[in-house]
């Protein structure tokens, strides 16, 4: 597959992943663990569509969320000492992003397993 189309592609998966993550943060009654089983059902689906990019495809889109976790995890670099805004609620999207992540790379997995 050609690597812009697969690019494309993750970027629109890390968009959903963000969307909802930003939900969870913003503290809006949402399920977090069925809308991930939901999220990543639909992402897995199109991965087996995939055939062999399939993995890559969802190793990509965990590897974006890992690195996303991290920085929103990270402590202000100009503030370190700062406490969080629990208005912001930086820990929340952290949680979110991380338990997306843990959910792809189980999809990754599971995908390369079926193979």
């Amino acid at each position: 597959m050609n690597g812009a189309i697969l690019g494309g592609l993750v970027e629109q998966w890390v968009w959903r992943c963000q969307k909802l993550a930003t939900q969870y943060q913003l503290r809006q009654p949402i399920d977090l663990p069925a809308e991930i089983d939901k999220l990543v059902g639909q992402a897995e689906a199109q991965a087996r569509a995939l055939e062999a990019d399939g993995p890559v495809l969802l190793g990509r889109i965990e590897t974006r969320l890992a690195k996303s976790a991290h920085i929103t995890a990270l402590p202000d670099p100009l503030a370190p000492d700062k406490l969080t805004d629990p208005v912001v609620n930086a820990r929340g999207r952290a949680e979110a992003l991380h338990a997306l992540a843990n959910a792809f790379a189980l999809a990754v997995e599971r995908l390369r397993s079926a193979a």
